[in-house]
């Protein structure tokens, strides 16, 4: 018998998805009888939780030459609705054959995000799965073990905590597992607002908004194992920090405003090139904490670097608006953007007039 992991089976790709095949090699599939299988519809493992919509436009994506991934609640004979990592692909059997349907259904660890507030109760963080995997939350304890505090961590990236003796490749692969529907863990060295080092053994869950769809979010869950001494690579990295926050105060940068409107700020004193500082405004759907964790740098060596583009477009290299792009231009004395790549000029008719009439005849 095969591993229970991943189970196959081939459905129509016209409505109500007969079941044509199943994987050799297995007796059942959610406790159904696969002899059985074979003379029912896709329905015989749908419910009142399952998404019949979601699961019938992921059948018709196959029809298109697409393939597709998501979560579902399908229903065991024996135990019931279980959420369900649920792949589907086009399938021909044999050359000549209509295309039909490759569904594999594979066992998931996902929890609902309705749940996470009762099971973060240990220092955690609920994560968003794309990039730049900014915090939504943390859950209690979470300050105590690494410094932050809710309104400081929440809206930054969760890479905020690695540091040069982190394993990334674990900490990448960790993470990508928990995309792909399982539970994955790690002993990992972490970094707190302090540079202090910690030992911590990170749990990674994935979770689902509703009982269908992708994964949303990853759920962190730490606990401490140890503290660590810092390596001479941390400490680089700290005193790097410390002279950056030094050369900030002595300009007179102050820290990011909660303002959603975009703010400009130009180099006060110091030493150096003149630059100017954009906190990029907050986007209508976005809530407040959700701010990138540095500002944008426009230094006139930047500009000049962007003049090849269009205003609009220039800001969109950097991550920002054009119209906060023109205000750093003028605090740094530029009154107006300056687009060196032009279109050539439309030709000029008098020349090829003039060529004509020297070569008539007199």
């Amino acid at each position: 018998m095969q591993s229970r992991q991943s189970q196959n089976l081939v459905v129509t790709i016209e409505r109500p998805h007969h079941i044509l095949a199943t994987e050799n090699g297995y007796s059942d599939i959610l406790n159904h009888n696969v002899e059985e299988l074979r003379l029912e519809t896709i329905q015989v493992f749908t419910g009142p939780q399952t998404d019949v919509n979601a699961l019938q436009t992921c059948i018709f994506k196959a029809r298109a030459g697409e393939s597709s991934k998501t979560h579902l609640i399908l229903y065991d004979r024996i135990e019931g609705p279980q959420l369900k990592l649920v792949s589907f692909a086009p399938y021909y059997d044999a050359p000549g054959i209509e295309l039909t349907c490759l569904i594999t259904i594979v066992r998931s660890n996902a929890i609902l995000l309705k749940d996470v507030r009762e099971i973060s109760q240990r220092p955690s963080a609920l994560v968003t799965s794309d990039y730049p995997y900014h915090i939504k939350m943390v859950g209690q304890g979470f300050t105590a073990l690494f410094g932050f505090e809710s309104a400081q961590i929440c809206g930054q990236s969760i890479n905020s905590l690695i540091c040069p003796e982190t394993d990334i490749l674990r900490w990448c692969t960790m993470f990508q597992n928990a995309c792909e529907g399982q539970v994955d863990n790690a002993e990992l060295i972490l970094t707190t607002l302090a540079q202090n080092l910690n030992k911590v053994r990170v749990v990674c869950t994935p979770v689902v908004e509703h009982g269908s769809g992708p994964i949303k979010y990853v759920l962190f869950a730490f606990e401490q194992l140890e503290a660590v001494a810092p390596s001479s690579a941390s400490q680089e990295a700290a005193a790097e920090q410390s002279a950056v926050s030094s050369a900030g105060e002595q300009s007179g940068v102050v820290s990011r405003p909660e303002s959603p409107e975009p703010c400009v700020e130009r180099s006060k004193g110091g030493r150096g090139a003149p630059y100017a500082k954009i906190y990029p405004r907050r986007k209508a759907h976005e809530e407040r904490s959700e701010l990138p964790s540095l500002p944008v740098k426009v230094t006139l060596e930047l500009i000049e670097e962007l003049s090849q583009y269009t205003l609009y477009r220039a800001a969109d290299k950097i991550g920002v608006s054009a119209t906060a792009l023109k205000m750093a231009c003028r605090k740094l004395g530029i009154a107006k953007w300056q687009c060196k790549r032009r279109s050539p000029p439309p030709q000029d008719n008098a020349a090829p007039r003039a060529a004509e009439a020297a070569a008539a005849p007199p």
